[in-house]
């Protein structure tokens, strides 16, 4: 379960540079890249941690990468990083399991899917610098996002430190990863300023932050029965998506109230529709002359939507209320969206 909309690559709607990119063909899911970008803060995080680098973003495939920023957890294309400065990067690539190493990467890159939306964890990035004792946390920064779905994948990033004090510096010392170079770039066009101004436009960013506010007001109306529904099946409740699959198996009398208040918050707030019909047919009448790259996160947002309307196929078959029924809908719709998208799509 995860985000409903993909990644969106730069737009006519936004101001574009010429830049150099990564080479989406290059990369696997599951690479950690490294960034140190401008600015005090940068400067502030790497003099604290004694590394050369003060961020951290993980690739999920074809082209997609997630990380934590201060609107929360967010996936984002690479068409959205510019590397003005290549030596301000560096691309890490799990190699501590020997042959089964890309299997383990690539169920990190799915583990960090699942965390999407979750808030950014200011408190814990400065933490992870600082002598001061951990405290449980529904957010995430940067660093403990990566760490967090490596150890969701059964590995430690560094033995006996965990994700709440794992840093840029801890990914750039790691002997589990290999650094890749030259690093892999290619040409290509990315928003013009700021990243984090470009992609708050987006309808990524409208998702992320209603499937933030919908998680944060259910928990507080409902965080001891949902924590005690939680352990009875073994399960957590950090995330929305967390919440989802608590409450499609948990006891019925007290999931489908809490289901119903999540259905109407967030129709309410539209995602059901954040990706809408004006959208669809703007992106299929482009679909023809789209390039290989785009084709590839097409393919894999096919099989992602795919997968989540069979899980909700599933849960609206034993438990039929709007919830799930609404989700299986919004999923088998973007099934459909993406089948066209990749039959209009010249072949590469």
């Amino acid at each position: 379960m995860s985000a409903s909309t993909p990644p969106s690559p730069p737009t006519d709607a936004d101001a574009t540079v010429s830049s150099l990119v990564l080479n989406p063909n290059a990369l696997f899911p599951g690479d950690v890249v490294l960034e140190r970008s401008g600015g005090k803060e940068s400067d502030v995080i790497t003099m604290v941690d004694g590394g050369n680098f003060s961020h951290v973003l993980i690739h999920l495939g074809a082209g997609e990468f997630m990380e934590a920023i201060d609107g929360g957890s967010r996936s984002i294309s690479f068409l959205r990083l510019p590397i003005v400065e290549p030596d301000r990067w560096l691309l890490l690539r799990y190699v501590d399991a020997g042959q089964m190493s890309r299997f383990v990467a690539e169920d990190a890159a799915l583990q960090a899917r699942n965390l999407a939306h979750m808030p950014y964890n200011l408190r814990g990035a400065i933490r992870s610098v600082t002598p001061v004792a951990l405290q449980p946390t529904t957010a995430l920064f940067c660093s403990e996002l990566v760490a967090e779905a490596y150890l969701r994948a059964g590995v430690e990033i560094e033995s006996g430190i965990p994700p709440q004090k794992t840093t840029p510096r801890v990914f750039e010392r790691s002997r589990r990863f290999a650094a890749i170079t030259p690093l892999p770039l290619m040409g290509g066009t990315s928003p013009a300023g700021d990243r984090g101004a470009a992609y708050a436009a987006t309808p990524m960013n409208e998702e992320n932050q209603l499937v933030q506010v919908v998680y944060t007001q259910i928990m507080a109306q409902h965080a001891q029965a949902l924590e005690n529904a939680a352990l009875a099946v073994g399960g957590e409740a950090r995330t929305l998506y967390d919440l989802f699959a608590v409450l499609a198996v948990a006891d019925e009398q007290v999931a489908k109230a809490i289901a119903q208040q999540c259905h109407e918050k967030l129709m309410q707030g539209g995602y059901y529709g954040f990706l809408s019909e004006s959208r669809k047919s703007e992106t299929l009448s482009r679909a023809s002359q789209a390039p290989d790259f785009l084709v590839a996160t097409w393919r894999e947002g096919l099989w992602r939507h795919g997968a989540n309307y069979a899980a909700f196929s599933e849960i609206a078959e034993r438990r039929p209320w709007p919830l799930w029924e609404a989700m299986r809908d919004m999923y088998g719709s973007h099934v459909i969206f993406f089948e066209r998208l990749i039959s209009l799509a010249k072949p590469g």
